[in-house]
C-alpha cells in the first residue's frame, strides 16, 4: 500500500530517494523527511517556489572537538549552542533556537552538550550556560550568555 506522498514521489525524485520520502504525509513533513542538501531535492522545490532561500538548517549535535573545528571554519556563519541536560535555562532557551534553526537563512546550527564535550567546552572556555557564539572562518564573531530569547533572535539576525 503506498501513501499519496509516495507515489507522488515517484514521479519527482530518483528511485532510490523514495524509500526515505514513503513515510511523509503533508508537504511540511516532506521537506523535513529529504536531506536538505540534495541538489535534486532542492530543485525540485525551487521549480514549485517552495523556498526562495536555502531550505531550513537542522541543529548538528556535535561532540568530537575536530568536528567543532571544522563546522566553524566556514565560510558560512556558524553559531555554537552550549548547553547540559540538567540546565533549566537551557531547557527553557532549547525551543527558541530550534525554532531559529528552522528558518531559512545561511546560518548553521550546532549544539554542544558541555557534559559529553568537555574539551570543546574547555578550549571555548565556557564559563556559563546557555552560551551562544558566532564563528566564521574560525573566527568568533559574537555572543551571548544566558537565555535571553530576543538577544539571541537579535545576535543570529546580526549574522544571517
Amino acid at each position: 500500500m503506498y501513501s499519496r506522498v509516495s507515489v507522488m514521489a515517484r514521479h519527482l525524485v530518483q528511485p532510490r530517494v523514495i524509500h526515505s520520502l514513503q513515510k511523509a504525509y503533508t508537504q511540511s513533513q516532506l521537506i523535513h523527511t529529504a536531506k536538505a542538501n540534495s541538489p535534486l531535492y532542492c530543485s525540485w522545490l525551487q521549480a514549485r517556489n517552495l523556498t526562495t532561500s536555502k531550505i531550513t538548517s537542522e541543529v548538528k549535535i556535535v561532540t568530537e572537538l575536530d568536528e567543532f573545528k571544522t563546522a566553524i571554519d566556514r565560510d558560512e556563519p556558524t553559531i555554537a549552542y552550549f548547553t547540559a541536560t540538567w540546565c533549566g535555562p537551557c531547557k527553557m532557551i532549547a525551543p527558541v533556537y530550534n525554532e531559529l534553526a528552522e528558518e531559512p537563512g545561511n546560518l548553521t546550527f550546532l549544539k554542544i552538550d558541555v557534559d559529553e564535550a568537555g574539551d570543546i567546552a574547555e578550549e571555548q572556555r565556557i564559563s556559563g550556560i546557555p552560551d551562544f557564539k558566532v564563528f566564521k572562518n574560525g573566527e568568533l564573531l559574537g555572543g551571548l550568555t544566558g537565555a535571553d530569547a530576543n538577544g539571541l533572535k537579535a545576535l543570529i539576525n546580526e549574522h544571517k
